[in-house]
């Protein structure tokens, strides 16, 4: 619709273009032919045509501005309203969304912490990734607290086969990460690593200030589908430090770690 309206003002100007140029050449012709005859009525064409350009240029010039008022004003209104939409999801504390878990974000996040640290997950599928993170972490005398799925409960069976990994893939990875993290847990006092045995919520990776959060998406793993960044200072950030609080409380601690003042 609008690019024929826009192709129809633009052959319309260029007829008005036309109509100017032509009156002007009759005009310079009028003089050349003024003694004879046919000097005034090509004037007077020339007149007529330069008229008829100028009231056409004038009308589309008119026409053009209106469109492109209208433009600005549907822009403005679009912005408006997708500025609106952008403040309410600031306003839960929704302050980015992600196609996929932004890695570099989430490791400057976590190397950063001095405080806090907190890690949801089924199991640690990327330990090379998050081990680094969480030493750094440690290293700030932050507190690690890290909670994983009991490899003996029924969630571990079913997300393997949500992500058509065979029946055991999870309870088998558990095994590996207990002994990873247990051996990260004796190396830095602050780090504490727990299971629970609960329907999954969802991921949390958060530091300080900020978590990024991961859905547990059938077929694929969360860090592969939408992820959001949370602001902890928010009422959203609020809810996802009493999710994690309430599955610590009631999770077990891991065997074979040192002695530790409860975070509890």
């Amino acid at each position: 619709m609008e690019s024929s309206r826009e192709s129809a003002q633009l052959k319309a100007i260029i007829v008005s273009l036309l109509l100017l140029v032509v009156g002007f050449a009759l005009l310079s012709l009028s003089i050349i032919l003024w003694p004879t005859g046919l000097g005034q009525f090509t004037r007077a064409l020339a007149i007529a045509l330069l008229t008829s350009g100028t009231l056409g240029w004038l009308g589309n010039f008119t026409l053009r501005k209106h469109f492109l008022e209208d433009v600005h004003q549907t822009v403005t209104r679009a912005l408006s309203e997708n500025q609106s939409g952008l403040s309410q999801l600031k306003d839960l504390g929704i302050t980015n969304v992600f196609d996929e878990l932004p890695r570099d974000d989430v490791r400057d996040e976590l190397n950063n912490s001095k405080h806090n640290v907190m890690v949801l997950d089924t199991w640690i599928g990327e330990p090379e990734f998050l081990l680094k993170c969480m030493a750094k972490a440690a290293s700030h005398n932050a507190t690690v607290r890290i909670l994983i799925l009991d490899s003996e409960s029924p969630s571990t069976k079913a997300r393997s086969q949500d992500l058509n990994l065979g029946e055991t893939y999870i309870a088998d990875s558990l095994a590996t990460n207990r002994a990873r993290l247990l051996a990260l847990a004796n190396e830095h006092n602050t780090v504490q690593v727990k299971q629970y045995n609960a329907l999954p919520s969802m991921q949390i990776f958060a530091g300080d200030n900020t978590a990024f959060i991961g859905f547990f998406w059938h077929g694929k793993p969360s860090p592969n589908g939408t992820n959001l960044r949370i602001s902890l200072d928010s009422a959203f950030g609020e809810q996802l430090v009493q999710e994690f609080d309430e599955l610590w409380k009631n999770a077990s601690s891991l065997g074979g770690q040192p002695a530790k003042h409860s975070a509890e």
